[in-house]
């Protein structure tokens, strides 16, 4: 894909593993498609894109845009990877056997182009509408707030278990309705939680289907009893059943996360915008922003 001011041109480009001979990340020569020097768009490094396809970093806000608008351009992915030792990684970072990134990821609608990601998206985006998540914010802070009072008073606190992980956990969980039992299993006691890696998604994964059986069991007015109807109405198979609140839990806390740890060491390591937010606090929604462009 290059940009030319008229608008995205797609470049056919043949896909490789870029974790082995031609590109390593121990510092093999790069192959010759990852030459290509820096700049707003190029294709990613191996360290970036271990997966063996060709893709390409767009970072410009109106490249960006016109990527997104230009219906030449797919989200779709079959599988996670093509390349074992690139798939080997994935699973070991998140938790997961190979089977599951490749079985589920597969099939959660944000690697699906339309139709399909519309089809998926209709069943559950009323749940997140702008008046229902206006209304959970008062329990959001009150979560947010018991946390803080729960480490207020130590000498030392790891900010990732005790507070950028459970937040967006315990707030997505109460949202969609995951019942006590499992949303127990998603966030274990603090020594137990490893902030870095967030659920496993071998765990997630079975979280999701456990959630499903039960709502097949006893329905009730929640998300997953309303896709249950949907899949035995024939509008999405067994596997996007189980995909869809697998996605929407991963979905609901890891960019949370990383945007709370991520935003606290850059206003640590920018202590003159820190203090500028601690002076004016209106200015905590256009921080958030630009944190999450900067981090």
């Amino acid at each position: 894909m290059t940009i030319d001011g008229q608008g995205v041109q797609t470049v056919a480009t043949a896909a490789q593993c870029p974790v082995g001979a031609d590109v390593d990340r121990a510092g093999a020569p790069l192959s010759p498609f990852h030459r290509v020097g820096p700049g707003p768009v190029r294709p990613a490094e191996a360290s970036e894109n271990p997966d063996g396809a060709a893709d390409w970093m767009v970072t410009r806000y109106r490249d960006v845009v016109a990527a997104l608008a230009d219906p030449r351009l797919s989200s779709g992915k079959v599988e996670v990877s093509g390349c074992p030792r690139a798939r080997a990684d994935e699973a070991a970072t998140y938790g997961a056997s190979e089977a599951t990134v490749n079985k589920i990821m597969s099939k959660i609608m944000v690697v699906k182009d339309p139709p399909e990601h519309t089809r998926l998206r209709k069943l559950v985006v009323r749940e997140f509408s702008a008046k229902r998540i206006d209304a959970f914010r008062p329990r959001v802070q009150q979560i947010a707030d018991e946390l803080l009072d729960t480490i207020a008073e130590r000498d030392e606190v790891d900010i990732m278990k005790t507070f950028a992980f459970p937040l967006p956990v315990r707030t997505i969980s109460e949202l969609l309705g995951v019942p006590d039992e499992i949303a127990q299993r998603l966030l274990p006691p603090e020594d137990e939680r490893d902030a870095a890696r967030g659920i496993p998604l071998d765990t997630l994964h079975a979280a999701a289907h456990d959630w499903v059986e039960v709502r097949r069991k006893a329905p009730i007015d929640d998300l997953v009893s309303h896709l249950v109807v949907a899949h035995d109405d024939g509008e999405l198979s067994y596997e996007e059943l189980v995909a869809m609140p697998f996605l929407l839990i991963l979905g609901g806390f890891i960019s949370t996360t990383q945007l709370i740890g991520g935003g606290l060491v850059t206003l640590l390591d920018h202590p003159e915008q820190l203090a500028q937010v601690r002076r004016d606090p209106t200015l905590a929604s256009a921080m958030v922003d630009e944190v999450l462009r900067y981090a």
